[in-house]
């Protein structure tokens, strides 16, 4: 056996271990995301369903059993701020694994040149992903679950809102500042989501030379540009 085939064999037998130490890694992720999506979803929806529509005027949070409104948007924020910290979590593990299998890639085009696509396939490539789906494997998808948990919990406190502005009483005059500051948080952890994927996702394109990563920020959202415009153009170079 020469010493290429030697490297090929050693590269093939630690390519193979850190596969099965990614994919039980992996496997214990995915377990924490799912039992931490359904205990904030069941948190949330106890609190929508055991709250009233009336803010605390008396200072009594909670009556017969019943939140007062302020309660609820109380909880609404935690529910929120723990599904964005869960979403930049996602997209961060899953830029790791995307830019280690940046790295593995070149270590194969270096040891296997042709015989690449045979040993390994077409489909595990690092290549030409998009800002839909640079973020590798089930952490896009438990990303967009979080995402999306966020718009259901923002839309779920807005109806909410409009129940009490139907009230009589006319309370929420009163309390219009709380309610502008629930609206700005949700809003805000809904945009920053946005923000950090678009930032992960220059650094991802970064990895490739200046005109692809040109072309693919080209292709993307309006947010992507700005970070690559003002935060990493400067100090790109082929």
């Amino acid at each position: 056996m020469n010493k290429l085939s030697e490297n090929q064999f050693e590269l093939e037998r630690q390519l193979h271990e850190q596969y099965a130490i990614n994919n039980n890694a992996n496997i214990g992720s995915f377990v924490s995301f799912v039992v931490a999506l359904l205990a904030l979803f069941g948190f949330f929806g106890y609190a929508f369903v055991f709250s009233s529509n009336e803010f605390s005027i008396d200072g009594k949070l909670i009556k017969n059993g019943i939140m007062s409104l302020d309660v609820f948007f109380l909880f609404s924020i935690i529910v929120i701020g723990m599904l964005f910290f869960l979403s930049l979590v996602s997209i961060q593990l899953g830029y790791s694994c995307r830019s280690n299998q940046i790295i593995i890639d070149r270590i194969r085009n270096q040891y296997f040149g042709k015989n690449k696509k045979i040993v390994f396939g077409k489909s595990y490539s690092p290549l030409k992903k998009t800002w839909y789906n640079y973020v590798q494997d089930y952490f896009n998808l438990f990303y967009w679950m979080f995402f999306i948990g966020q718009i259901f919990v923002f839309l779920f406190t807005v109806i909410k809102i409009f129940q009490n502005i139907f009230l009589k009483d006319g309370v929420l005059s009163f309390w219009g500042i709380l309610v502008f500051i629930v609206f700005i948080i949700h809003l805000g952890c809904i945009f920053l989501s946005l923000y950090c994927r678009s930032h992960y996702f220059v650094k991802y394109c970064k990895a490739f030379k200046i005109k692809i990563t040109e072309k693919m920020i080209k292709k993307s959202c309006c947010i992507v540009r700005y970070i690559y415009i003002h935060k990493f153009n400067k100090n790109h170079k082929d």
